[in-house]
């Protein structure tokens, strides 16, 4: 069985890609701003994955208009429980850490972070898991091939893995509610790609959404 063939393939895969936008992040080191070296860093991601979907001809669409004849009844109840989970979320992360920094540094840089940070780092997930992982799984690997549950388990796992850097960053229940958040928001995202045929365009507006709700409840909650 030849190797792009099997799960661990769009595993290492995962790690390569990553870790070669670290590298691209790490040799920033001379732009002080650490927002400035992330969006490059999800620029990179996007090129990269942009790529390799093209490569592996995966099943993905960007512009191309999506006819959803009737919407599903679990993605409006999948998509008000998220909201639900993510505003709660956020809200006690908010109260925990009392902390004003982050909502002066959001407010100071508004501009940056509504017109670019927010969108360009929700598109670069999204072309990483959304557009390539999942897609991968599901659609080249033998073992998953129309296994849509697993390979959307496997995928949020995977992007939760570099977020576990919240626990180095904020205190530990914060960090925790993060990760969990995370996950959840993973397989919510999945789902929202399987309903809209894998398309990274709607998936990337609706988690450009969602940074935006973000900031609002870091800002003005």
């Amino acid at each position: 069985m030849q190797l792009y063939n099997k799960v661990i393939f769009p595993i290492l895969l995962f790690f390569i890609i990553y870790a070669s936008c670290t590298l691209v992040y790490l040799s920033l080191f001379f732009i002080d701003n650490t927002e400035y070296r992330s969006v490059v860093f999800s620029i990179v991601l996007i090129a990269i994955c942009g790529f390799l979907i093209k490569k592996y001809k995966l099943p993905v669409s960007y512009f191309r208009q999506v006819r959803i004849e009737r919407i599903p009844k679990r993605l409006v109840i999948y998509s008000a429980l998220i909201i639900i989970l993510f505003v709660s979320i956020n809200i006690i992360q908010n109260s925990i850490s009392k902390s004003e920094q982050i909502s002066i540094n959001y407010l100071n840089n508004i501009g940056f972070y509504i017109g670019l940070s927010f969108p360009i780092k929700a598109f670069g997930e999204e072309f990483l898991y959304r557009g390539l992982i999942l897609p991968y799984l599901e659609t080249k690997t033998i073992k998953l091939k129309n296994n849509f549950k697993l390979s959307n388990i496997i995928t949020s796992i995977l992007m939760t893995i570099p977020h576990i850097g919240f626990l180095y960053v904020m205190t530990f229940p914060n960090a925790l509610l993060g990760l969990v958040l995370v996950f959840i928001a993973s397989l919510y995202f999945g789902y929202l790609a399987k309903v809209t045929k894998q398309n990274v365009l709607i998936c990337g507006i609706v988690h450009t959404l969602f940074n935006y709700i973000h900031f609002f409840i870091y800002c003005y909650f």
